[in-house]
């Protein structure tokens, strides 16, 4: 029985979407507002190197998809406790903000390929360089992992496919400074991308195909939000 369950979430917001190519955080880069701590360019060697993306919910759906992970786990993990969705965030608007990735390097070192990503069409995104406001559906997989800095056992997120429906881009370009790819009148979202560290989560260990498990009703007890 596989440790792996895929999870389809839809109509989620994006945040901190690093997709577009390989990425790393740098605990030591200097911000210009004067903090620390960014996501660098990196290439695949590099150590905690991938893609990731925030998937932001309301309370409700985030409590809808707190029950299906820790049902997850209790069926593969039933002698552990189970603690968090290791990379979630509360925001400051209320929602919470879950972090999926997907590493660049296997620890046997094998090369992993970039995540899958598609438009409203189902074709290939063309521009992967979303940002934070950008909506679509995602399908990711949960698997019981071992936080080692705090030493608790939970559900790690990582990226199957992602689609974007409603993007939003920021400009390029010197002669283009200034400028920025706004959203269509139907969708007026604000544009956002604050720095954050999305790659705080366990490596992918290579396991076979998932299974469903079923999902248990009476699991809201332990939900920190």
């Amino acid at each position: 029985m596989s440790d792996f369950k895929e999870h389809l979430l839809t109509g989620v917001e994006y945040s901190n979407a690093r997709l577009n190519q390989i990425y790393r955080y740098d605990p030591q880069f200097k911000r210009e507002d004067g903090g620390m701590g960014k996501s660098i360019p990196a290439t695949a060697d590099e150590h905690n190197a991938g893609w990731a993306v925030g998937i932001v919910m309301d309370e409700a759906e985030a409590r809808e998809f707190w029950n299906v992970a820790k049902a997850h786990f209790k069926d593969r993990m039933p002698k552990e406790k189970f603690a968090a969705i290791h990379s979630y965030r509360d925001l400051d608007d209320g929602r919470i903000r879950f972090t999926a990735k997907r590493n660049a390097k296997s620890k046997k070192g094998a090369y992993a390929t970039e995540p899958k990503m598609i438009d409203h069409n189902m074709e290939p995104l063309t521009d992967r360089a979303i940002w934070g406001g950008s909506k679509g559906n995602i399908k990711v997989t949960m698997l019981p992992t071992m936080n080692p800095s705090k030493g608790e056992w939970g559900i790690s997120l990582f990226i199957a496919v992602v689609q974007v429906t409603e993007a939003i881009y920021g400009g390029g370009g010197d002669d283009l400074d200034g400028f920025t790819r706004t959203a269509p009148a139907n969708n007026p979202m604000a544009v956002q991308d604050n720095p954050d560290n999305p790659y705080g989560l366990p490596d992918l260990p290579e396991q076979p195909a998932p299974s469903k498990p079923a999902i248990a009703d009476d699991l809201d007890d332990e939900i920190p939000f």
